[in-house]
This record gives structure tokens, sequence and C-alpha cells, in this order.
């Protein structure tokens, strides 16, 4: 059993869980089952806690993970619970409305392929928020991620990643021309990587990224070209002092 306690001053959130974890040669299972008390204002809101995931080796170069759950949960812990994707974290989630707890549906699947110089990632993720008493704040969000790694010569790489995602309101009522319940949001970026040593990095990024939404001009596109150039010194090794003479001389 496992326990943990989120104290703030507004409110506090309790998660009481069992853990079941399986790992074998090629497949790893791990499921929580519990529930989750949140007391906030005064009131006190339990609603049920289940995660389950399961990662297959499928090949010696690809692994596939599947992941679901249900968790209750609110605005301040929204952050920590995106899932990670191929692209790293999942893009951005919708700007949070209110400090209320809310019911949060997820499944996910990603497939990764990795052998010698490249790496494949290609994820999908579902997403159904619930606020209960608040029902047109409750949205469904999915969408897809892909990243493609290529080591070009021992200093230079290449990186192509891509994201798309639909969000849709689906209890608002939108009236006038510049509201919108519903919107896509996507982007598609190219990256080269100079390597020097093991510490310095020059990085060349490039992308696209546009959102479409229902009604009158309420979508962007915009074009952005960053240049990194990082560098991460190497840890020093600690000194050695030989002895003058090996043991039994």
């Amino acid at each position: 059993m496992f326990t943990n306690t989120v104290v703030n001053t507004d409110f506090d959130r309790t998660n009481a869980f069992v853990r079941y974890q399986v790992q074998g040669a090629r497949t790893d299972l791990s499921a929580d089952l519990g529930a989750t008390t949140i007391s906030q204002g005064g009131a006190s809101t339990s609603g049920g806690l289940g995660r389950v995931q399961l990662s297959r080796k499928v090949s010696t170069a690809a692994t596939l993970t599947l992941s679901a759950g249900r968790v209750l949960t609110d605005a301040s812990t929204s952050f920590s619970n995106l899932q990670s994707g191929a692209t790293g974290v999942v893009g951005t989630a919708p700007a949070a409305q209110t400090s209320n707890s809310y019911t949060s549906n997820y499944a996910t699947a990603e497939w990764q392929y990795k052998h010698n110089r490249t790496t494949i990632a290609v994820s999908g993720r579902w997403e159904k928020d619930v606020y209960g008493g608040e029902p047109a704040l409750d949205y469904t969000r999915g969408g897809v991620e892909l990243r493609v790694e290529r080591i070009l010569t021992h200093a230079l790489s290449a990186q192509l990643v891509g994201h798309f995602y639909k969000t849709n309101y689906e209890n608002v009522v939108v009236t006038g021309a510049n509201g919108s319940s519903d919107y896509n949001d996507g982007s598609i970026g190219a990256a080269l990587a100079w390597r020097h040593g093991r510490g310095l990095e020059v990085r060349l990024r490039c992308e696209h990224s546009s959102r479409v939404a229902t009604g009158f001009e309420n979508g962007y596109s915009e074009n952005r070209a960053y240049l990194t150039v990082g560098y991460r010194p190497s840890p020093t090794q600690p000194s050695v002092v030989q002895p003058d003479e090996a043991p039994g001389a």
C-alpha cells in the first residue's frame, strides 16, 4: 500500500493505492489501484485512481508501450500528470480555467525503434477531462507525435519532429464570429546538431506551427528558428595516487 499527501494553503490531496509490478525478459507491467481525496475550501471530493502501463520489447530494436488511467486531480498537478510522448512531454495542455478538481481519463500508445544510428518514435494520446458541476469546462483532446533522429557523422546529427492535436470543448455553446469550441494544433520542425568533444553542442532548429479553429480569424500560423549553443563540461575525474611500490615488492 502506497500513500502520498500534498498539503497546500488552499487544499490537500491524498492518494492511497496498491501497486502491482511484473518484470519479465521482454515485458514490464505496472498497475496502480486506489482512491484520491481532495479537500478544498471546506469541501471534500473523492474519486477512484487507476493506472496501468505495459511495455513490450517486440524485437531487438523496437519497443511498444501502452498505458491508460483514470485519476482525480486539479490544476495544481495538471502539469505533473502530463505523459511523455514521442517528442518528450506531450504538447501543451489547455490552460487551467478553474482550481476545482476534475477527473482525467487517458490512454496512450508509443512505438520506438532504435538501431545503430537511427531512432524513430511514434506516439498517440487520447484524454477526456470532466469537471463535476462545470460541464462547460469538459474537454476531449487527442493527437499523435513523431520523432526521427539520424546520426550522420561522429559530430553531426539530424532530427525531424512533428505533432498534431485536436481539442474539443463539447459542452460549450459559442456565439459570435470570434468564438470557438474546438481547435487543432500542429507543428513540424527539423534540427541539425553539431557536437565537438564531450561538452560543446551547436543546434539549429526551424519549425512551423499553426492552429486552426472554427469561427472567423481564430487561427494562426508561425515560423520560428532557434540557434542554441550549449556547453556541458565533463565531470572531474577523481585523482588516484599510485603507490611507489606494488604490494609485496
